[in-house]
């Protein structure tokens, strides 16, 4: 029974993981925060690590891995530019 479900690990992992960022991204771009420095600093490693994710993908020619990091490091740069175009009150 173990390795059924150990085969279906990295199944779950992946869906996880889209279904994360199709429900988050759109939440976060209709639910902006103000930008502050908390929601700088919640932001900034997700894209320091993706944008170098990225790079490290390029280097071992992986399309899609690059695809994916790309489009993971653009939704939290649209967080944080939605973020930034709240009005203050």
């Amino acid at each position: 029974m173990a390795r059924r479900l150990s085969r279906y690990a990295p199944f779950y992992r992946l869906a996880s993981t889209v279904v994360a960022m199709v429900i988050g991204v759109p939440w976060g771009l209709r639910h902006p925060r103000r930008l502050t420095v908390l929601a700088i600093a919640s932001e900034a490693p997700t894209v320091v690590f993706y944008v170098l994710w990225a790079a490290r993908a390029v280097q071992r020619r992986r399309p899609r891995m690059v695809a994916g990091s790309v489009l993971i490091a653009a939704g939290s740069v649209a967080r944080l530019r939605a973020a930034s175009a709240e009005p203050l009150r």
